[in-house]
């Protein structure tokens, strides 16, 4: 019987994690790619015994090789692309507490479709469509998967920042605060002389003309809130005129796309209004 596997986003990347009892083991393929490490096989190899398996996954018709945490920073402590310190980071800080934090990962019972179909489609036509999407989305991002799906016959999906993100405009303002509350000095600073912060960029963010820069990737300034693990994406698509930024931007060495927040609106920001939503961001 196949593994199943639980899937996360590294900065638009899938990375996906297989449990095995109570402990998490990563799909070796995906920390490669993420590495920028083109042979897998020869990477594993350098590996302890222990370090290493190999397992049949969901969605996987051949076996699959695991790394277990202490090869996963093996192979991170042996890079040296500049996307490996994020990575360890993101591991440690995201990925690790949101599965140990009820002790194992648990799958939410989900409604069973009708006998022989799944969205209203036969299963055969479903299951070879979700591949695609699957496949796309493993090997091109999120943004291909999203056209193929979109051209498919399965059902729309909500778009961000569409108002059913799950989101409310409150939550929004809520992370705005924390935001500014935490880095505005640096970023009215960065803004005044017109040229970017280092420490800024490191946590993702970089001022422009017109508007502010906040990465997708999971952002340091939001550890620790309701915000973090990239859900302050959706919290800020629900305000008055965020809007995804054009093109994809280089911020500490890391390629990525992100949010344009009009400086209009930061300076309009109600951070009174929102001073009970900062005492209630942390995560329990």
């Amino acid at each position: 019987m196949s593994a199943e596997i639980i899937p996360f986003d590294f900065e638009e990347q899938a990375v996906r994690v297989v449990m095995r009892g109570e402990d998490p083991w990563f799909v070796a393929a995906d920390v490669c790619r993420v590495l920028g490490i083109v042979n897998t096989s020869q990477a594993v190899q350098r590996l302890d015994e222990d370090e290493v398996t190999l397992c049949q996954i969901e969605g996987s018709h051949r076996q699959t090789n695991l790394l277990s945490e202490s090869g996963l920073y093996a192979m991170v402590i042996r890079s040296d692309k500049p996307e490996a310190k994020r990575f360890r980071k993101w591991i440690t800080a995201e990925v690790l507490p949101a599965i140990r934090q009820h002790g194992r990962y648990e799958l939410i019972p989900t409604p069973q479709p009708e006998a022989g179909q799944i969205a209203g489609l036969p299963i055969r036509e479903a299951e070879l469509w979700l591949q695609m999407v699957r496949e796309a989305r493993l090997t091109r991002g999120n943004r291909a998967a999203n056209s193929i799906w979109d051209r498919s016959p399965l059902p729309a999906l909500t778009p961000l920042g569409s108002g059913r993100s799950g989101s409310e405009p409150q939550d929004g303002r809520g992370c705005l605060a924390h935001l500014l509350a935490t880095l505005g000095e640096e970023i009215s600073e960065a803004r005044l002389v017109g040229r970017e912060d280092p420490a800024l960029t490191e946590q993702g963010i970089r001022p422009y003309a017109d508007a502010l820069f906040l990465a997708n990737f999971p952002l340091p300034v939001f550890h620790g809130t309701r915000w973090q693990g990239g859900m302050h994406r959706a919290a800020l698509m629900e305000l008055p005129n965020v809007h995804p930024a054009p093109g994809a931007r280089t911020l500490a060495g890391v390629r990525t796309r992100g949010l344009a927040l009009p400086w209009r609106l930061i300076d309009g920001a109600d951070l009174a209004s929102s001073a009970v939503l900062l005492s209630e961001d942390r995560c329990i």
